[in-house]
């Protein structure tokens, strides 16, 4: 079996890798994403390694949600399939008003 994963190779540049899932230990589970979700904000200063405040925005973005002030639904503007990282990637370190949230659906990748 295999799975994926995203990594910054380098500053600006965002790429889909495969790995072999190992044989799991009789006290190990193995989880599945079916979704990601990546702030424009938190992941594009990552990928342009640019200082962000992480911490606090999943702090303030979680009291809202918990509040029912904000309804995270609204702020997803796009859905892609892993496969499209490298673009997705690159749009977020080209434009400097990105998309505000985008999501991975991990079952779109063939």
């Amino acid at each position: 079996m295999t799975g994926s994963y995203i990594v910054f190779e380098e500053r600006c540049k965002a790429v889909l890798n495969k790995f072999d899932i190992p044989s799991l230990e009789t006290d190990e589970v193995l989880l599945e994403n079916d979704f990601t979700v990546i702030s424009a904000g938190t992941e594009r200063a990552n990928l342009m390694a640019l200082p962000n405040t992480e911490h606090d925005d999943y702090k303030t973005f979680l009291k809202l949600v918990a509040a029912k002030k904000l309804h995270a639904r609204s702020l997803i503007s796009e859905i892609d399939s892993p496969e499209a990282a490298t673009e997705v990637y690159a749009r977020l370190a080209e434009n400097n008003n990105p998309p505000l949230g985008i999501v991975f659906d991990w079952n779109r990748i063939r």
